[in-house]
């Protein structure tokens, strides 16, 4: 199957959300001027947002690896988690094997709460349905203090009030509720987002903004490869919500302590029924519903299902 390039447009039926990206080459999207003067730009806001060191790390939705370079060397432990196998071999093949990769959706991760001590979630908000269970789930699995950096499109910015002001797009950035108006991408006013993640119990420490500059570096053509990323006005752009795009680090409050173990296969439970897992020699079997969970290419799968035995 020849991958589809750049972000998908809609779902396959028959596909969960969490298999959006899957057949595809995501780094595709990322080519040209604008877009890697974007991808610069979040990796330097990611970079500053993470803790400066710690013990595991989880990358949600981590892709190709991307954003692999903002963690590595700073946690003794880094998992890569994607729904799709083809990004993970792709993230596997980037990293050189260095993280432990899993095949989950986001709403049932395959570990023990308070497993992480630090979380990363970019552009994965904006593709799912239930953002709530998601963000309750970032908060099970981190421990008390954890840190979770993640993104999310930001439907109140600038452009969007300028368009809706001069009459160009009847949807009002300023309401609370959620804007879906392209098929696989969701839009979320600041406040709607904070609410929800104080409901998850995350407390959001800071924010920066990103999806300014290579908008002017784009309208530049050739001349845009002279416009700088943007990290000194990111701050600014992300605390007055004006960016495109709003990332923040927040701290998981309520939690456990940190759950100590000797290696991953301590960590890992059951997506299913949240029962430990035994471990053999290709994969994991759930030591209460009998589910199988394989590895295939150094990628244990996850995925909701598993194998009945």
């Amino acid at each position: 199957m020849t991958p589809t390039k750049g972000v998908p447009s809609k779902l396959e039926s028959g596909k969960d959300p969490h298999q959006l990206y899957d057949d595809t080459d995501y780094r595709e999207f990322w080519e040209g001027v604008s877009k890697r003067l974007l991808d610069e730009l979040e990796r330097r806001v990611v970079g500053r947002l993470l803790p400066a060191s710690g013990g595991r790390i989880i990358d949600i939705g981590c892709g190709y690896g991307r954003l692999a370079g903002c963690y590595e060397g700073r946690f003794r432990q880094a998992v890569m988690l994607d729904g799709s196998i083809s990004l993970l071999r792709q993230a596997r093949e980037k990293t050189s094997g260095r993280a432990v990769y899993v095949a989950s959706d986001v709403y049932s991760v395959p570990f023990r709460t308070g497993a992480f001590d630090a979380a990363l979630m970019v552009r994965v908000l904006h593709h799912l349905p239930r953002p709530q269970a998601c963000l309750s789930e970032m908060h099970r699995i981190l421990g008390e203090g954890g840190r979770l950096v993640m993104s999310y499109s930001n439907k109140r910015n600038a452009w969007r009030i300028g368009l809706w002001l001069a009459g160009r797009t009847p949807h009002n950035p300023l309401t609370l509720e959620p804007l879906a108006v392209e098929g696989t991408f969701i839009h979320y006013h600041l406040r709607f987002v904070r609410q929800m993640m104080a409901e998850a119990g995350f407390d959001v420490l800071r924010s920066m903004g990103t999806g300014v500059m290579d908008k002017l570096a784009g309208a530049l053509g050739r001349w845009g490869n002279l416009i700088p990323p943007g990290l000194a006005f990111a701050g600014l752009f992300g605390e007055t919500g004006i960016a495109p795009w709003i990332f923040c680090e927040a701290s998981a409050r309520g939690g456990p302590c940190l759950s100590k173990a000797e290696g991953i296969d301590d960590l890992l439970l059951c997506p299913l029924c949240r029962s430990g897992l035994a471990r053999e020699a290709d994969g994991y079997t759930c030591q209460s519903c009998r589910r199988r969970f394989p590895i295939e290419d150094g990628i244990l799968d996850f995925r909701v299902g598993g194998t009945p035995r």
